[in-house]
């Protein structure tokens, strides 16, 4: 079995959306299990980038949590099956803008993290997805890499345009 994929194999520039799990059925489609909340991503119509490709989005349709994808141009299953472990992207420019106060994982890449009181903890190196429902902060600074999950508990505040996040100290966390 091959291994899955890993944060550091979506192309710069680009966003995941989702990762093929596997082939579905025999007509070309893919199970998708979604990295993103904005189905709209994954709509008719749309443009998606698959092995470093662009096709277009035949139909998607949930299935059990997850999504049935039928791209263009894949047509049976031995072509789905190319495709398998494979993130879904789209190109970062092309995401619709969000509401004040919410952002993309992306976006936070290259923030200053420090704590409530003002201690520098270090900058954002990457969102590391851990598979146990969070996603958390790989942060890079002068006590090493710090692991900060990306909860409401932790993070009090993102600010974009700063280029900062800050963090409340909480026991073991530092």
């Amino acid at each position: 079995m091959a291994p899955g994929p890993r944060d550091e194999d979506v192309r710069p520039g680009f966003v995941a959306v989702g990762i093929v799990l596997r082939p579905f059925g025999t007509k070309g489609e893919l199970l998708v299990q979604p990295l993103t909340k904005d189905m709209a991503l994954l709509s008719r119509g749309r443009r998606l980038f698959l092995g470093g490709k662009a096709w277009e989005v035949e139909s998607c349709r949930p299935h059990r949590g997850q999504a049935r994808l039928k791209l263009a141009g894949i047509d049976d299953y031995e072509a789905a099956q190319e495709f398998r472990s494979m993130y879904v992207e789209v190109r970062q420019d092309e995401l619709p803008p969000l509401p004040e106060g919410e952002y993309y994982y992306f976006q936070l890449a290259g923030l200053r993290v420090q704590t409530a009181s003002g201690s520098l903890v270090g900058t954002v190196d990457r969102v590391m997805t851990t598979g146990g429902g969070n996603e958390v902060l790989v942060v890079i600074g002068p006590r090493g890499e710090v692991l900060v999950p990306l909860v409401d508990e932790f993070i009090k505040e993102v600010r974009l345009k700063e280029g900062l996040i800050i963090i409340e100290e909480a026991s073991g966390l530092l």
